[in-house]
């Protein structure tokens, strides 16, 4: 099973995919690269995962080739959609990196103001009030 998910994650790098190949809902090929992710992760969930995250790199650098050498339409799609790639690769992802930055400087000055607890907590829900993605804690 492990070898035949690695190998449709290298060549069609969706959790759909990989699902459908197992027989088994996108979910739930989530799942357990989730439960193999996880520190003593038990078998067969690390080898899972750790086959899935190979092929999804070998994928990644296949399609960054075909970008190189000019083949890149359908492997651009692949890079800004897929879930595996598109929080490095889409113009969205780029921007919400950005946004994050800006936002983290934002956070800094104001921890750097002099603000009391209450204050600070205030002033952070009101911007998070304005749809500006920063939570009173801090950061994103």
């Amino acid at each position: 099973m492990i070898p035949i998910a690695a190998e449709v994650a290298r060549d069609c790098p969706t959790m759909a995919a990989i699902g459908r190949t197992l027989g088994v809902r996108r979910h739930t090929v989530s799942d357990w690269i989730r439960k193999g992710e996880e520190p003593d992760a038990p078998e067969p969930f690390a080898s899972f995962a750790t086959a899935i995250h190979a092929a999804i790199a070998e994928s990644e650098i296949t399609l960054t080739r075909k970008l190189q050498n000019g083949d890149g339409r359908d492997a651009a799609w692949i890079l800004t959609h897929s879930p595996f790639f598109r929080d490095e690769w889409s113009d969205a992802a780029s921007e919400r990196r950005a946004v994050q930055r800006a936002m983290a400087g934002v956070v800094t000055a104001i921890d750097g103001a002099g603000l009391t607890d209450d204050q600070r907590m205030r002033l952070l829900l009101g911007i998070q009030a304005q749809g500006i993605g920063v939570s009173a804690e801090g950061g994103e």
